[in-house]
């Protein structure tokens, strides 16, 4: 009896200590912020990080999907990140967003260094993807990827400083639909899916009806300290949406809540996280009137002008009792936009005709003072007949030329490769500058048109970096600070790369979401250098993805000609027919009249039958017919019968 009790004492202190490894060695957090808009719409952004000790192969994850897991360790990718956007984001009005995304689906990865054929890898990781989250990511082949040399650099840890671009993949689907097929996989993708915490928000039909709505899945190496003593691999599933709330009462207020922008009700946080908040955005309407009241206040700016109010859904008693949450505008609601974007880029296309065309896209520098340095990446299908020497980049203030800093332009290659033009340059303060590059229309195979060829043909995004160093935090109006790592626990996102001397030295800053993300900045030499600064961050943008018309054959003259052909043959098949497999046989006529006349007579005798006419005149006609029937007799035979 004895020897049991101690049996299961021990038991316990097995299981008592497993669970605080457990705890130790895996984290996970969720998050959503929200800020009203001065549109009178409402910015919603959700964010759910878990993270795990780095290891070289994962039997079991306690937080992490599994099925992500395993497709990074088939294909040996170090960094994974996939977009899945519906819309664009109106910078213009709306500022810039927590976690930029272009229009449709994005795709891009790190391998590991020592993977070998990495076409084969790619097109096996985005066949994987595609079935994860029900995409057309299949799509993606060597004719629509190429391999980044400035933009996208590792956003984790490098091993052993690593920064070799040709180990890196990258494509856009501009055309790609982000339906609920793609969300319902997403959410099974959360610790508590849909079942508990904030996933219990994510109304489909709401997020889906909303005017901007984008789903991601960030996999990063990161370090667990700044020292990186620890690594750690650490998953982001992100949604953002921009939506309307419903209760506008008049023009002058706006009164918003949860239920309304979503249709759900709060719940506690979910019991797998080991936090939950919920980050409310009080700077951007003024003294907004919030309820019910916040844990905490954070303030982001020295200022203290921007003020952020914190709900714990674990930890704050009184939240299960209202399990509601809203704002309520100042008596007069100020309509406008965001603060003027320091950046911002317009896209379109040029040219007339069915022969000649061109891009422009058109960016600005709105800060007064301070020029600044951006890497500009165009990825253009190989059906464009681009012509690299007509690359420009000029001032359309004063029209003199903007001279490039670095430049790398790969041609495509029919129906194998596109062409690659990323490009390094300095933007004067107060300054608009164009990029401009012409090119042909190709006259494709019949085979290689969609069924709505007349619509057009996708031109993916253009893709702008930018490292902006205002310690005030104009990098973004919705910036998570760095105070938001410890909320929500996210990870020192290093890049700690091995120096001359054997060193590690971080080259990390932060990023819109607080974490610690690697930058690259145009040195004098033109190249893109890592930095490390705690007022700056790195700012991608997206412009709007093109249309683009090609020479279309009539569709419509093969219909034609089938129909033609169709009613050719089929009025020459009877008699062609008839004349091969009938005999002929030669009939009388008066033994056979043909039908017409049959039908005649059939109809004198029906008529003769129904005609009203009396007996009498019937018969005198028929005597009088008998007597003029009979043959006439010569006098001369009447005599020779009387003398007889």
């Amino acid at each position: 009896m004895r020897g049991a009790f101690l049996f299961s004492v021990l038991i316990g202190v097995v299981l008592a200590v497993s669970a605080s490894e457990k705890r130790v060695s895996d984290t996970s957090s969720e998050e959503l912020f929200i800020s009203p808009l001065k549109t009178g719409h409402v910015y919603l952004h959700f964010k759910f990080a878990s993270s795990t000790p780095l290891k070289a192969h994962y039997a079991h994850t306690d937080y992490l999907p599994k099925p992500v897991v395993d497709i990074l360790e088939k294909h040996s990718v170090d960094e994974l990140h996939v977009r899945l956007t519906q819309g664009v984001f109106r910078h213009s009005k709306w500022g810039y967003p927590i976690l930029s995304a272009p229009t449709g689906g994005e795709v891009w990865a790190w391998f590991k260094p020592d993977a070998e054929g990495l076409p084969e890898k790619w097109k096996g990781l985005t066949n994987s993807l595609s079935g994860l989250l029900c995409a057309t990511f299949s799509k993606i082949d060597t004719a629509n990827s190429l391999s980044p040399k400035w933009n996208f650099r590792p956003e984790g840890l490098v091993p052993g400083g690593n920064l070799n671009s040709s180990l890196s993949r990258y494509s856009m689907l501009p055309g790609e639909n982000v339906c609920t097929e793609n969300l319902t996989p997403w959410k099974k993708l959360l610790p508590c899916s849909d079942r508990a915490g904030l996933g219990r928000l994510l109304n489909s039909i709401k997020l889906l009806s909303a005017h901007y709505f984008s789903l991601s899945l960030d996999v990063t190496p990161v370090c667990a300290d700044v020292a990186c003593s620890q690594k750690r691999l650490a998953i982001e599933i992100t949604a953002t949406a921009v939506v309307a709330p419903g209760s506008l009462q008049d023009t002058n207020q706006l009164n918003w809540s949860i239920r309304d922008l979503l249709e759900m009700d709060l719940d506690t946080g979910c019991p797998l996280t080991d936090k939950s908040h919920i980050l409310v955005d009080q700077s951007s309407q003024g003294q907004m009137v919030f309820w019910p009241s916040s844990t905490f206040t954070l303030t982001h700016s020295p200022s203290a002008k921007g003020r952020i109010a914190v709900y714990d859904l674990k930890h704050n008693q009184t939240w299960e009792k209202s399990r509601g949450l809203g704002g309520k505008s100042p008596a007069r609601l100020e309509h406008g936009t965001e603060r003027q974007p320091i950046i911002s880029a317009h896209r379109f296309v040029a040219g007339y005709g069915q022969q000649n065309g061109g891009i422009r896209c058109v960016i600005e520098n709105t800060h007064p003072t301070a020029a600044i340095t951006v890497s500009y990446l165009e990825m253009l299908p190989w059906f464009l007949r681009v012509y690299f020497h007509t690359i420009r980049v000029k001032s359309l203030v004063d029209g003199r030329p903007i001279p490039l800093l670095k430049s790398h332009f790969g041609p495509g290659r029919d129906r194998l490769a596109p062409h690659h033009i990323e490009v390094i340059f300095t933007i004067p303060a107060a300054t608009t500058v164009e990029f401009g590059v012409d090119f042909d229309f190709t006259l494709l195979k019949w085979t290689e048109y969609p069924p709505d060829a007349h619509r057009g043909f996708d031109v993916p995004p253009a893709v702008i970096g930018v490292k902006l160093d205002q310690p005030g935090g104009q990098c973004g109006d919705f910036i998570f600070p760095a105070e938001f790592s410890q909320l929500g626990g996210g990870q020192m996102r290093d890049t700690a790369t091995a120096s001359s001397d054997g060193q590690k030295r971080d080259t990390a800053t932060a990023s819109s979401d607080g974490q610690k993300r690697d930058t690259a900045t145009a040195s004098s030499d033109g190249q893109m250098r890592d930095t490390a600064t705690a007022s700056g961050c790195f700012l991608r943008l997206y412009t709007e993805p093109l249309l683009v018309s090609l020479p279309t054959p009539d569709f419509s003259m093969p219909y034609n000609v089938i129909c033609m052909t169709c009613t050719v043959l089929a009025l020459a098949f009877g008699p062609i027919h008839a004349l091969t497999t009938k005999n002929f046989k030669l009939i009388d006529p008066a033994e056979n009249p043909p039908l017409l006349e049959r039908v005649k007579r059939k109809g004198q005798l029906l008529l003769t039958k129904f005609r009203k006419t009396p007996p009498a005149v019937v018969v005198v006609a028929a005597e009088e017919e008998e007597v003029d029937q009979q043959p006439d007799v010569d006098d001369e035979d009447v005599k020779n019968s009387d003398s007889e």
